[in-house]
């Protein structure tokens, strides 16, 4: 599950850049390609994390704190509280509840 759904965020990653880059200036879109390649290269240790030690917890917890650093950066990058992806954080408590279980998933329903 966190291969899957890490795997899926860093399409969305490199589809997000590449439209930050066609549709705003360069000054405002760098800055959210920035935090997008951070956010894979997250995505990507905790891919590896997994395949070497086999730690899934861990695992997935790298990858739900790496989702939502990306999507709170952004989000306050964009305009904070007017930002057009603000939706994205009703994804969060879903991908928590997929990847780490309920009592995490309430945890960051809260944080969100």
């Amino acid at each position: 599950m966190v291969v899957f759904n890490t795997s899926v965020f860093i399409a969305y990653g490199v589809f997000h850049a590449a439209m930050e880059l066609a549709v705003e200036t360069p000054e405002r879109a760098w800055p959210a390609v920035a935090v997008l390649a951070l956010g894979a290269a997250s995505g990507l240790g905790a891919i590896l994390h997994l395949r070497r030690r086999g730690e899934s917890q861990a695992a997935a917890n790298a990858a739900l704190i790496a989702l939502f650093a990306v999507i709170t950066l952004i989000t306050y990058g964009k305009g904070g509280l007017h930002a057009p992806g603000l939706s994205w954080f009703v994804v969060l408590p879903v991908v928590a509840r997929a990847l780490c279980g309920s009592r995490t998933a309430v945890f960051v329903a809260a944080a969100a």
